[in-house]
């Protein structure tokens, strides 16, 4: 009989965080679960250690290495194989709170017209500090107020229907910004929510450019060249407009040494109760305790 819940996780040269992933999902208040892994051509030792891991859990399964695909393509993979009611996306380099499939879970039983609900997530950095933390919208009107300019429902916190993510697959094309344009398409006929309350570690050691640009500029030639087609031209040069804009912001966050400082929105305000369950769920993992504050 399948799991309730399958995790999906594709890895990709992630053998120093992978450990640490994969025990916070083992870690779950939540035990009806599975979790497939994939990787896209890792160099290192990841698929070593997954199946070191999946040796040791038998609800986690390595799916055989195809060789590097692009990772929308290995996300659809791992929709084919999976079986489960329900679907979460995991990243190989991040900390899920204890509690975060139980509460997810929750809400989909007492919400059962909603067909993918997010979270909040707690930014942090080298050794667990605590950088800040990225808030989100709760309601599905909220959530998708400016589509164009994106929405914040943060793939690693994902957790849906598993119908929906076969109605809604990725497309191989949005390489790095595969969330964002499955938002994008799919928006207008979907329920989408977030949990308030930070339900997942997401490690972001420094900002990188390439990768930033990179995104900024799929996000462009996706949403942007399907606004241009359908004769929207101006809604087209807007967001060409706004991803430049943003792209200047990174630029100089990463090319001053600001980061965080500079991007507010990618590492806002925490309270003090958010970084102290935040402390506690990295030293459940980590026996080095996290530096405090920024």
């Amino acid at each position: 009989m399948a799991s309730e819940v399958t995790v999906l996780m594709t890895t990709l040269n992630a053998e120093r965080t992978l450990p640490t992933a994969l025990a916070s999902i083992r870690a779950q208040t939540y035990t009806d679960w599975e979790l497939l892994l994939v990787d896209n051509g890792s160099e290192d030792r990841s698929v070593q250690i997954g199946a070191e891991t999946a040796a040791a859990d038998p609800r986690i399964r390595v799916i055989p290495d195809e060789g590097p695909r692009g990772r929308p393509v290995k996300l659809n993979q791992l929709v084919d194989l999976a079986e489960s009611p329900l679907f979460a996306l995991m990243d190989a380099d991040d900390v899920a709170y204890p509690h975060r499939l139980e509460r997810q879970v929750a809400y989909l039983d007492v919400h059962p017209q909603v067909d993918l609900v997010g979270a909040a997530m707690l930014v942090f950095g080298v050794e667990g500090c605590a950088i800040g933390k990225r808030g989100v919208p709760i309601e599905h009107r909220k959530i998708c107020a400016r589509p164009r300019a994106g929405f914040r429902l943060f793939q690693p916190t994902w957790l849906g229907h598993a119908g929906w993510f076969r109605r809604h697959r990725y497309s191989e094309r949005a390489s790095r910004c595969e969330d964002q344009d499955l938002l994008y398409r799919s928006y207008r006929t979907s329920v989408f929510a977030n949990i308030g309350e930070p339900l997942l570690g997401y490690r972001e050691e420094r900002l990188m450019m390439g990768k930033l640009l990179s995104s900024r500029l799929n996000w462009t030639r996706m949403t942007g060249g399907r606004l241009w087609r359908e004769g929207q031209h101006g809604h087209a040069l807007q967001i060409a407009a706004s991803q430049i804009t943003k792209a200047s912001v990174d630029a100089i966050a990463v090319g001053t040494g600001l980061g965080h400082r500079l991007s507010p929105q990618r590492a806002g305000r925490m309270s003090v109760k958010e970084a102290e369950e935040w402390r506690q769920v990295w030293e459940s993992f980590d026996p080095a305790p996290p530096a405090s504050g920024r």
